[in-house]
């Protein structure tokens, strides 16, 4: 019963926290942010926040990956920045996807091991 309750309380948390920020989010400017804080940073709180309840040993290591992962993304949103305006978007993606693999690794590795 307990698992249930866990899977349940995810999604509706992670939801209710996308609503929530959404709409604080509209009154930004640029409103191209408002998906950006909406979305991901809602789900990795709720997720957490729900994980420390249930499995309070599993809340660092999720809290790290989530950490080397935004490190990742910003390699990758500096490489397709780069690359986007010279190369066809696909080969730019695909630049920006293995700098974010190594972007990833690399921070989880040096900082965290």
């Amino acid at each position: 019963m307990e698992v249930v309750l866990t899977l349940l309380a995810k999604p509706l948390l992670a939801g209710c926290l996308v609503a929530l920020i959404s709409h604080l989010t509209t009154a930004m400017r640029p409103k191209m942010f408002a998906g950006l804080f909406a979305a991901a940073p809602s789900v990795a709180a709720a997720s957490l926040l729900v994980t420390s309840f249930d499995q309070p040993g599993r809340v660092l290591p999720g809290a790290q990956g989530m950490t080397a992962g935004a490190v990742g993304m910003i390699g990758f949103c500096l490489m397709a920045m780069l690359l986007v305006p010279r190369l066809r978007s696909a080969l730019a993606s695909a630049a920006g996807w293995l700098t974010w693999a190594v972007c990833a690794l690399a921070s989880f590795w040096i900082v965290w091991r």
